[in-house]
Order: structure tokens, then C-alpha cells, then sequence
């Protein structure tokens, strides 16, 4: 029951089964952490994180390169139970430590890109076509944290970039942004290209075409 929100990510699309045996997996810091092979591939290459504290699954991490996950290992660092990642080839990786990925003997620092895609709000009414007017966003930034937020329409399908953010200052920060689509439903989709910006809450507004009232999401 764990795995049906995130099941089409398990299709034979998705990953390999002729080598899912190899699939690790880990708890630590209350994440189960899951690798397994994707399609193409012989070893591990992709990492589901659960959440045991929001009871969801919380990230797909890929990665760049020939980055295989073997095994997990709990081990002290600085006196602290840390999580390492192991290989095969004599790499070992340290997890959950910075805002952008070092890898290589130069520790070349590599942006890790995010996604977030809520549900799809439909204001109580799946049929019905509405004017989706604007949306709110809530979050707290770090200096240099860059995304964007898609506003995605279903019946008429249409995508629009809605806001483009790029922070300057260390806050917490409620951006409002206009939609000005038609549809039955519109997801809102949150893409980072820099930094590691926490999403409080995502809501959206409009009106039901037959209707004059508002309502908000």
C-alpha cells in the first residue's frame, strides 16, 4: 500500500527487472531510502525517499554519470550516525549534507535540480470548466534560490509560467501569481534550478464558468 501514489514509477518502463534483486534499501533519520535500477541499467541508479513523519514519498533523486548506489551504510561522522551511499568501484558518498551535489576527486559542485507537481485542484467540481484566476505560493528562501511555477490545465490542456523567481535575501515569503486559464483542473508545477527552497503551501483560486461565486483551493 506504500507504493500507490508513486506506482507508475515502478512500470517495466520505469525500471529494470530482470536485475530489481539488486534493489537496497535503508532507514535512516525517519526516510526509508530505496535504489533500484532503472531501465538500461544493471545496478542501481535511482533513490526513492519515503517520509515516515508525512507518511509520503518525498523525492526521486537521479543523477548525473555513472552514479551507482550498491549498498548503504550507517556510519559516524563527527560523532553523529551519518548515511554513506557505497559502490562496487571503491566510491563511497555522504548524504543529506549540502545544497548541491560534489562529485568526483575535484569536487565539482553540481546543482541538484527539484520538482514538485501538487494534485490537481478542481474546486469540489471535476467536470465543470473554470476560470483558474491566480495562486499562492509560501516558502522560505535562501540567497540565490531560483524556480519557476507552471500553472498546468486540464480540458483545455495548457501550461504557463506563472512566476519566475530568483531571491536575493534569506526570508519567509508568500508570492502571489496569475493564472488566467480555463479548465477543469490545474496542478501547479514548482521546478528549482538552484538552492534547496522549502515549499510551505500551494493555493489556487477561481470561478466555476456557470457560477458567480469564487473559490479558493
Amino acid at each position: 500500500p506504500l507504493s500507490i501514489d508513486i506506482q507508475d514509477e515502478f512500470s517495466k518502463d520505469s525500471l529494470n527487472y530482470n536485475y530489481i534483486h539488486k534493489a537496497v534499501a535503508v532507514y535512516y533519520n525517519n526516510r526509508y531510502y530505496l535504489a533500484v535500477p532503472s531501465t538500461g541499467q544493471t545496478r542501481n541508479d535511482i533513490v526513492y525517499v519515503y517520509n515516515f513523519l508525512n507518511k509520503k514519498w518525498e523525492s526521486k533523486d537521479t543523477f548525473n554519470g555513472d552514479n551507482f548506489i550498491d549498498n548503504w551504510v550507517v556510519a559516524q561522522k563527527d560523532g553523529k550516525d551519518r548515511l554513506f551511499s557505497s559502490s562496487v568501484d571503491g566510491a563511497i558518498q555522504l548524504w543529506e549534507e549540502l545544497d548541491h551535489d560534489e562529485i568526483g576527486s575535484d569536487s565539482t559542485e553540481t546543482e541538484i535540480l527539484g520538482r514538485l507537481k501538487t494534485r490537481t485542484y478542481n474546486l469540489g467540481n471535476s467536470m465543470d470548466v473554470k476560470k483558474f484566476n491566480r495562486g499562492n505560493i509560501s516558502l522560505e528562501v535562501l540567497n540565490g534560490d531560483t524556480l519557476t511555477v507552471d500553472a498546468v490545465t486540464e480540458n483545455p490542456d495548457s501550461t504557463v509560467t506563472s512566476l519566475s523567481l530568483n531571491t536575493i535575501t534569506p526570508e519567509d515569503v508568500l508570492k502571489r501569481f496569475r493564472i488566467n486559464k480555463r479548465g477543469t483542473g490545474v496542478a501547479i508545477d514548482i521546478n528549482t534550478t538552484v538552492g534547496r527552497p522549502k515549499i510551505r503551501s500551494v493555493s489556487v483560486g477561481g470561478t466555476e464558468s456557470q457560477r458567480s461565486n469564487k473559490t479558493f483551493e
